[in-house]
């Protein structure tokens, strides 16, 4: 590979990731649980969740009132939820994911089992409010995900929303909004699928704009963070869907971006969450969605490619802890 050519692809990834608004947090030599405070982020306060309100993600072609109950309870309400992660490492990726676990275990970061371990552990969750002023977003909040049997940090993550603006003239994307968090392809996860306004059969000739609000996970490593600007949409592109998928192949803005006190840039690394409710798949129409809620928790599946090659899948079950407690308290019949 030639240097021009190196030299085009860096000036391309930077010229890219400039266009996203990105945390600039980042962390020493060691992450772990307690990151937030010990860096002097947070305000004292607590969240519910990932976010208050899925609501303020609505678009023409994203209904949030169509999603199940049990998936928009666990966004609005993520503390509530037991959560359990199955993490496998794709052929031809193991070799280096053994390795690369020492790290992880080590700082305490992006802290998955190795390929050679038992795939499977609980994660505990807490949130923290961020303190305004640490990071230009809006509404940051951490989300420490922990494994109860070690006290370790798996994800250390920060969340938050940020608006922007760019060209309709120049770009697809006319107004963004973003849900930027720390810590799943079809036709829901092809930019092809994006939808448009046409301002011309609104009297404004030949301009296209489109609104649209990504998630963004923020996840501290030492000296740099890694984002991820997701897309987020009804399962499979159908309207009618009680699920969401969340994907960086649709959007102007989405992809995974490396942040470093040098430069930001853009990986050639795509992710895509797909959530669905575990059972009780059919929107409650006529239903108590309050019982709809508690009696579904949520599956996901994230998976995660380099350069278009699956490297990592990871399946999560969550339930609320609450639903937990009625079964466990439910009167036996014997």
């Amino acid at each position: 590979m030639s240097i021009a050519l190196v030299s085009w692809l860096l000036v391309r990834a930077r010229h890219r990731a400039a266009a996203v608004p990105l945390s600039p947090v980042t962390a020493g030599r060691y992450v772990g649980p307690d990151f937030p405070e010990r860096a002097g982020l947070t305000t004292g306060e607590a969240p519910d969740g990932e976010m208050d309100d899925m609501a303020h993600y609505a678009r023409p072609d994203f209904d949030p009132e169509r999603v199940h109950p049990a998936i928009r309870d666990f966004y609005e309400e993520t503390a509530a939820y037991r959560m359990t992660g199955t993490v496998t490492w794709h052929r031809g990726f193991r070799l280096g994911a053994a390795l690369a676990a020492r790290l992880t275990s080590a700082i305490e970061q992006l802290n998955l089992p190795g390929p050679f371990e038992s795939s499977t552990i609980a994660l505990e969750s807490r949130f923290a409010t961020i303190r305004a002023g640490v990071d230009p977003r809006e509404d940051v909040r951490a989300w420490v995900r922990t494994n109860p049997e070690t006290d370790e940090a798996v994800f250390v993550a920060l969340y938050g929303s940020h608006t922007g603006e760019s060209d309709a003239s120049s770009s697809r994307i006319a107004h963004e909004r973003f849900v930027n968090g720390a810590g799943p392809d079809g036709s829901a996860g092809s930019r092809n699928a994006e939808r448009f306004v046409n301002d011309a059969a609104r009297g404004s000739a030949g301009s296209r704009t489109a609104t649209e609000r990504y998630v963004n996970v923020a996840v501290p490593i030492p000296w740099g963070n890694v984002s991820t600007a997701l897309h987020i949409a009804h399962a499979g592109g159908d309207p009618d869907a009680t699920g969401i998928d969340l994907t960086t192949r649709a959007g102007e803005l989405s992809g995974l971006y490396l942040v470093t006190p040098l430069s930001a840039f853009a990986l050639p690394v795509e992710q895509r969450f797909a959530v669905r409710p575990d059972k009780g798949a059919n929107h409650p129409a006529d239903g108590d969605a309050t019982e709809a809620r508690n009696e579904a928790g949520i599956v996901a599946t994230q998976t995660m490619r380099l350069c278009g090659v699956p490297f990592l899948t990871i399946e999560y079950d969550a339930v609320r802890d609450d639903a937990t407690a009625a079964v466990d308290d439910a009167p036996s019949d014997q």
